[in-house]
């Protein structure tokens, strides 16, 4: 079994080209993105793009590792997992590789280059000004570096291939072989108890019941393979799960039909920038999870393996895209070249996943329906299929393609650009195109559609799809069973891609850049989750703006009743749910609102005098209350508590830490004001101090930060021993996290 030789020394970095200074280097750990380390600048090149960050550049980096006599007898590999952009490593002043990197891994082996005993490792990375992502794309070593020993013959992971077929009775047999059709021994454990176990060429393990891996219910079992004779086993976790696509049914898992409750993510960590380690990814992503979200678009680049072993483990269903567009854009410089190769890797990679159901080869790319267009979706349509069987898509926007909004014919064009498409995948990959979509269907009877990006509040209309119609574009999905689901653009507030200065990022996400929920997020729960949920928010427009992009924005709202600035105005309200009933309190008094299914999207709506302390709304099901939320007039705020558990993570792990400033009686004070300084002991290493204000001024790597909306955030990186980290703001009783 391959080995992972430990680094000798930490990593120490500088953002030079000189790799032979002996001072300014400085320590630090990996993953790392450079760019969150440095302040803002309005001046910055590709600034919007890039959320006005100090991303280009030339930054060096180096650590030594020891090998053995026996390490050097394997194949020994260094692994970078993935960097922005341009890689050069150095082995021993020799070098080891040259390419540009991104989100595909670069590998290459080293037995020529190392010696036995203390090596030393030096990796360049170059940011070429301009030649960023139209999103934030970060820089420097922002995955992870590994050095690997493993036995020559010792089988990959990516040439294995598992094929799985269901049977009456609950049998089901897995088909598994290699690429070069090597004699493999295969066994299936789970919770420690061998299932099967077989060898030859082509081996078929028969199970009778084994446990069924879903977005609900996401049970891995354990697959080890190994050459005949050989002790150098490798093991995948895996997922027994039966997907399926019927056109008349939809997207089927284990016999149920079920939808695609999903959001668009970049891989950005918010207050790191990409520096983002597993159990950080972790506290996301179970935000997500617990608002019944249960599918996530990889936008619009290969995952990290952390990323992937995530969503296995806690149960979301991946749109897995390798790329953005073709021609224009960050990867246009290589596509010509690299296309093939990276999404081969992209798919050989997670082939095997049980999250990854529908393999994306694009997303909004350039003349769309165009011969030149449809010959390039054609070559990597066919590519993907002759790695793996599950059906493949590509983003589609025609709507940018010469579509004038006031010339009916533009509609025309665009559905002709839709149908050549159609023919060339599998699955209709479709962005903001619900009021089109039943044209779509008339025209494609045979295909099935996903919302590939979705507005999350407003809808367009036939002839302008920058409409704010307010009929929810999930509303599609529930209605037609060829409507597999949804993804929302987008899940997070997001670096880059902002709307001009002070704004560093796109921030009309359903949670925030410190992954706390905003309110609209429990529109998506009522929309989702099975739990009976229920929750009001009053529409503020006393919220700054936050210089968002409006069709992908929704109404500001708040969940407070606190409005200094009033004194006798009505409050507006939204009123989520997914009860059957709600009932709506202020003070001793009731007011009558209608049931959920009356309103337009389920969504109650109406208004409140402000003349209240406290307002609860309660949701019943059979006449039974099943849900309450209450929102309050708070008073001055009295000290910083944290805003949940939190559970101890493995050295070189990230955690982000919440606060909230709350009043006397617990309830957070939305109103409040004041900078909060985190400090950090024993085994924490803060790496930021951040909120959830894509307006701040703030540095990403800053040790305090304001309080915005109640609350501010920050992440530390666990060391060894025991940890301490403080929260205090003037006038507020501190919060301390001990570990």
């Amino acid at each position: 079994m391959s080995q992972q030789i430990s680094f000798e020394t930490p990593w120490l970095f500088q953002l030079t080209d000189t790799p032979e200074a002996e001072f300014g280097w400085e320590e630090v750990a990996l993953p790392h993105d450079w760019a969150a380390g440095k302040p803002f600048d309005s001046n910055s090149p590709q600034g919007t793009e890039q959320g006005f960050s100090a991303c280009f550049g030339i930054g060096w980096y180096k650590t030594k590792f020891n090998a053995t006599e026996k390490d050097l007898e394997s194949a020994l590999e260094l692994v970078i997992e993935g960097a922005y952009s341009h890689v050069i490593a150095l082995v021993n002043g020799k070098t080891a590789l040259c390419q540009p990197v991104h989100y595909t891994e670069a590998r290459a082996a080293i037995n020529e280059l190392a010696l036995p005993g203390v090596n030393e490792l030096a990796i360049r990375v170059e940011n070429k000004e301009g030649w960023g992502e139209r999103w934030y794309s970060g820089a420097g070593l922002f995955r992870n570096v590994i050095i690997e020993s493993r036995n020559p013959s010792e089988i990959r992971k990516s040439d294995i291939i598992v094929k799985q077929a269901f049977f009456p009775g609950g049998k089901v047999e897995l088909a598994v072989s290699v690429e070069d059709a090597k004699e493999i021994e295969a066994k299936v454990f789970y919770d420690g108890k061998e299932l099967a176990q077989g060898s030859g060429r082509n081996v078929t393990l028969k199970l009778d019941n084994p446990p069924l891996w879903s977005a609900a219910s996401p049970k891995l079992v354990k697959l080890l393979v190994s050459e005949v004779g050989s002790e150098d086993f490798v093991e995948l976790a895996i997922g027994i799960r039966s997907v399926e696509f019927e056109n008349d049914i939809g997207f089927i898992v284990n016999g149920k039909p079920e939808k695609l409750k999903g959001v668009c993510l970049h891989q950005d960590g918010g207050g790191v920038g990409v520096a983002v380690t597993k159990p950080l990814l972790r506290q996301r992503l179970e935000v997500f999870k617990s608002m019944g979200c249960n599918a996530i678009r990889t936008s619009h680049a290969t995952p990290s393996v952390d990323f992937m072993d995530l969503c296995d483990e806690l149960g979301f269903y991946v749109i897995s895209e390798f790329t953005d567009k073709w021609s224009t854009g960050a990867y246009g410089h290589f596509f010509d070249e690299r296309w093939e190769s990276d999404l081969t890797f992209a798919i050989k990679r997670d082939r095997n996943r049980p999250s990854v159901v529908i393999w994306s080869v694009g997303n909004e790319v350039e003349a769309q329906g165009s011969e030149d267009m449809l010959k390039k979706l054609e070559a990597l349509v066919g590519v993907a299929r002759a790695l793996d069987n599950r059906p493949v898509t590509c983003g589609l926007s025609p709507h940018y393609a010469n579509f004038d909004a006031s010339v009916a014919k533009g509609l025309d064009e665009v559905l002709g650009s839709i149908d050549r498409i159609a023919q060339k995948v599998d699955i209709l990959g479709l962005n903001y195109q619900e009021p089109w979509l039943q044209l779509i269907r008339s025209r494609n009877p045979d295909k099935l559609a996903v919302a590939t990006e979705a507005f999350i509040f407003f809808k367009g209309s036939t002839y302008n799809y920058f409409n704010y119609t307010t009929e929810n574009p999930w509303l599609d999905v529930e209605r037609n069973d060829f409507f597999i689901g949804s993804f929302l653009w987008a899940g997070a507030d997001y670096l880059g891609e902002s709307m001009g200065w002070p704004s560093k990022g796109w921030s009309s996400g359903i949670i925030s850049r410190d992954s706390r929920r905003k309110p609209i997020s429990w529109l998506f729960e009522s929309y989702w989750s099975e739990k009976p949920s229920v929750h009001i928010s009053v529409v503020d427009y006393t919220m700054p703006d936050d210089i968002t992009r409006e069709p992908w924005a929704c109404p500001p709202m708040s969940d407070t009743l606190s409005f200094p600035k009033f004194r006798r105005m009505p409050l507006p309200y939204m009123i989520f749910t997914n009860c059957q009933k709600a009932r709506l309190f202020a003070g001793n008094k009731e007011y009558e609102i209608k049931s959920p299914k009356e309103f337009e999207g389920r969504v109650i709506t109406g208004y409140l005098p402000m003349d209240h302390e406290v307002v609860t709304v309660k949701g019943y099901n059979g006449g039974t209350e099943v849900a309450s939320h209450s929102i309050f007039r708070e008073g001055a705020a009295t000290k910083l508590v944290l805003d949940q558990e939190y559970s101890d993570v493995l050295p070189g792990g990230q955690l982000q830490v919440n606060v909230l400033a709350v009043d006397e009686n617990g309830h957070v004070n939305h109103r409040a004001e004041g900078e909060v300084f985190f400090e950090a002991e024993g085994g924490f290493l803060l790496e930021s101090a951040f909120n959830g204000d894509m307006l701040s001024e703030y540095p990403l790597n800053s040790k305090s930060a304001k309080l915005f909306k109640g609350a501010a955030s920050a992440i530390v990186r666990r060391k060894s021993g025991n940890a301490r980290l403080l929260a205090k703001c003037e006038g507020l009783e501190p919060a301390v996290l001990y570990f």
